[in-house]
């Protein structure tokens, strides 16, 4: 049984259990989906140039390769400081930012910088230790006029990304927020973050590069080398906070996955725990009236992978574990449902 409407990722969709409306063009200013080329989109003008890196690294090309989808020369791969340069612009330099992007990632040590601006003097994203997603932005101190604060986080999961692996990842600053999501589930939201602006460079302009830390012109005589190696696809870049809903459009899955309200709910779900997680979880809710409880995990294709509960049950507080272990790592979705009354929320599983 499906549980929601398949979405593709047109420019508008319709997210019907919100009642609202997700436009994916609404702050874009660059988006570069690497159809055998670097070109921006948008309909903005970005358009990228495909670079040699600084040859301490070896001074490597991208290369047009497959896709996630296996669709050839549809992506770029990145090695040796072989990096996409997009000359500087101000649209490329928004106060607030949400960053959304393909990655399959070969291992090496300290695999590095994806999206860079002048790297911690504007914004960028890299991995570092155990592979973990790691965002960086500059803005002025609120709090000490003419200081800076430098927002350093990372996703915060016990474990990193696995190589050779394809990853939806985005992340966003803005309204004293930095958010990470790794296929289309938001998994930490920091919130100790200034309410501030990233600088505004263009005073003193860096151009924006994919797959090297600094445009190679930059370099001198740097001996860490801080390149990605793997392949990246789909880059886009807004001048806002998306929303849940807008990056799990982004990442391709169903969007009306949780039904609409329903006033005087005999029952309430709660999110799982942990969220993400590796092996097993835990879900709650409580049931108000006695009725048949069904208690079922759906993949993102909407087919049913495990039954929790199916039975009736007296009014009281339950509390099931789901193991999956066996399961493939991604975004699932579980429902309870009582005496016809339904409610889904997602969930989202790591290996």
């Amino acid at each position: 049984m499906k549980i929601s409407t398949i979405i593709t990722t047109a420019v508008l969709l319709t997210c019907t259990s919100l009642y609202a409306q997700i436009d994916l063009n609404n702050g874009l200013v660059a988006s570069y989906p690497f159809n055998g080329d670097a070109t921006d989109v948008s309909g903005n003008g970005n358009d990228g140039t495909v670079t040699a890196g600084f040859s301490a690294w070896g001074g490597g090309t991208p290369t047009l390769t497959a896709d996630r989808f296996g669709k050839a020369n549809k992506a770029y791969y990145f090695d040796q400081g072989g990096n996409i340069e997009v000359p500087y612009s101000t649209i490329l330099n928004p106060g607030s930012i949400s960053l959304s992007w393909w990655i399959y990632m070969e291992e090496r040590p300290n695999n590095d910088y994806m999206i860079s601006m002048n790297r911690w003097d504007c914004y960028k994203v890299n991995l570092q230790d155990a592979n973990k997603v790691f965002f960086t932005t500059k803005v002025p101190n609120p709090d000490v006029p003419g200081e800076f604060v430098w927002n350093d986080r990372d996703h915060a999961a016990d474990v990193g990304l696995s190589a050779e692996t394809w990853y939806h990842l985005a992340v966003s600053f803005g309204g004293g927020h930095m958010k990470f999501y790794i296929d289309g589930v938001m998994v930490k939201d920091w919130d100790n973050v200034p309410n501030a602006n990233i600088v505004d460079i263009s005073a003193d302009p860096h151009n924006l590069v994919f797959g090297q830390a600094k445009p190679t012109s930059e370099y001198a005589d740097e001996t860490d080398p801080d390149f990605f190696k793997g392949k990246m696809d789909d880059i886009r870049i807004y001048n806002r906070v998306l929303n849940d809903d807008e990056v799990l459009a982004l990442f391709g899955l169903p969007v009306s996955v949780e039904e609409p309200l329903v006033f005087n709910r005999t029952f309430e779900l709660s999110q799982n725990y942990p969220n993400p997680f590796k092996l097993s979880t835990t879900i709650e809710f409580s049931q108000q009236e006695k009725g048949f409880a069904t208690l079922k995990v759906y993949n993102a294709i909407g087919q049913e992978v495990a039954t929790l509960v199916s039975k009736n049950q007296i009014p009281g507080n339950y509390k099931y574990i789901w193991d999956a272990g066996k399961m493939s790592a991604g975004v699932y979705f579980y429902r309870l449902s009582i005496n016809g009354v339904m409610q889904t929320k997602k969930l989202f599983l790591l290996k």
